[in-house]
């Protein structure tokens, strides 16, 4: 049963644990990921969620972690594309 400041069933809010990915919160920290995006806990991100997170340039590439990412897709520096060329924050085949 949902009660007191919990922002889901038996979790969150100053009194209870942290939620669950999927369930209700209000604030990042009732969430055991630490996200909470639309009133709801979220996964940590990954390179393979088909979400832009971490330090992604572009859906799930670029940034430190994740592959580099193909021609026509995002690019905040030259190392986030496989081309290696990011121009006009894409990355492209041609300077």
């Amino acid at each position: 049963m949902k009660n007191q400041d919990e922002t889901d069933i038996d979790c969150g809010g100053g009194k209870c644990s942290k939620c669950n990915n999927g369930m209700m919160c209000n604030v990042d920290c009732d969430c055991i990921s630490d996200i909470c995006r639309e009133n709801k806990c979220i996964p940590i991100g990954s390179c393979t969620d088909n979400v832009k997170n971490q330090d992604e340039s572009d859906v799930d590439c670029g940034g430190i972690k994740c592959p580099m990412c193909e021609n026509g897709k995002a690019c905040n520096r030259s190392s986030d594309c496989i081309s290696n060329i990011c121009k006009n924050n894409q990355c492209s085949r041609e300077y």
